[in-house]
């Protein structure tokens, strides 16, 4: 039982990280290595050569290294890659919101969303440009709805999928391991096979409310304010709620 809900937990996992690289590859964004975690399931990481540029900016200043379209695309671009990880999850198993990784990617979307703003009031108050402001909970829900049109698309899931079955028989790839599975994917015409049983539906209000953090929560596949009194849920509680039907039922056709 608990190596069938190890192994799902890895192809999840697998699937995660793989959708980081491909939309990081996707924007041109540099990959040093791709790697799920020998000891524990849910755990894995995409190494990637540097930093954003937002809070290279907010470090050292506007110059015109750092000027406001060149930043502004980057963050966007980084925070899209952010977020194909817990949208590739949805995408697999049929849910709007995902539990392996989830708070810490949705927190770090929102921290560049913001980031973005204040070099934004930065630019403003120094040299005056006319940039139109944006708030950052709308932005990462704009940006949300691109990432999830993105891996619709039928030749980037299939590089989602053909990465993640490399990533979860080899638990470790370069970078240029990652892209070479990523471009050779594109000549291929048929969808890859997805071998991954669907959860059963379970009540929306269980699993669709996640504390993000900063007073912001994740509420049916969006960024929302939180309301008072409405904590929400914790990704630890959320995933027996998405697991553990599919666990159950492995275990009973096994």
């Amino acid at each position: 039982m608990r190596s069938k809900a190890a192994a799902l937990h890895r192809r999840i996992t697998s699937y995660h990280e793989a959708a980081h690289a491909v939309i990081a590859f996707r924007f041109g964004i540099s990959v040093e290595e791709v790697v799920l975690c020998n000891v524990i399931p849910t755990d894995g990481y995409v190494q990637y050569s540097r930093t954003a540029l937002v809070y290279q900016a907010l470090r050292y200043g506007p110059s015109a290294e750092f000027s406001w379209p060149v930043v502004a695309r980057d963050t966007k671009r980084r925070a899209m890659v952010s977020l194909a990880g817990s949208l590739a999850e949805a995408k697999l198993l049929g849910t709007t919101l995902r539990s392996n990784c989830c708070e810490f990617d949705l927190q770090k979307v929102l921290g560049l969303c913001r980031a973005l703003s204040r070099y934004r009031h930065w630019l403003v108050d120094t040299e005056a440009p006319s940039i139109p402001e944006e708030d950052p909970i709308r932005l990462a829900n704009r940006l949300r709805k691109q990432t999830r049109g993105i891996l619709g698309h039928p030749v980037t899931w299939r590089a989602v999928t053909a990465l993640g079955h490399e990533l979860e028989g080899c638990r470790r790839l370069t970078g240029y391991e990652a892209a070479d599975t990523a471009q050779w994917v594109r000549r291929i015409h048929n969808q890859l096979t997805l071998l991954l049983p669907m959860p059963r539906q379970t009540d929306s209000s269980s699993q669709d409310t996640v504390a993000v953090g900063h007073g912001v929560q994740w509420e049916a596949g969006n960024f929302v304010p939180r309301r008072r009194g409405h904590p929400g849920r914790t990704v630890c509680e959320l995933i027996g709620v998405a697991l553990h039907p599919i666990s159950t039922e492995r275990a009973a056709a096994a």
